[in-house]
């Protein structure tokens, strides 16, 4: 679907979900309910996302501007001047 490239990313997220042993339940769904593997999804979609915003080509019309310049703005390498 050319409508959509560059648009939208793929994040591949079978290693990130932790087995049943690994996990406080055995029940067969929702991943076990284990959270490392609910953080590690959410990171994954989050840093798919950030680069998405940084791309340009993404339209942020859900979020307000302000607040996607702030995400923008926090991915900047900080300097260290005000350590000095």
């Amino acid at each position: 679907m050319l409508e959509f490239a560059g648009t939208v990313k793929f994040v591949e997220t079978h290693d990130f979900v932790r087995t049943e042993k690994e996990s406080p339940t055995g029940e067969g769904y929702h991943e076990f309910k284990n959270g490392e593997t609910h953080f590690l999804l959410g990171n994954a979609f989050g840093e798919a996302m950030l680069k998405l915003l940084k791309s340009g080509h993404v339209t942020t019309y859900a979020l307000p501007a302000k607040l996607v310049k702030r995400l923008l703005d926090d991915l900047k390498p900080k300097s260290n001047s005000a350590a000095k």
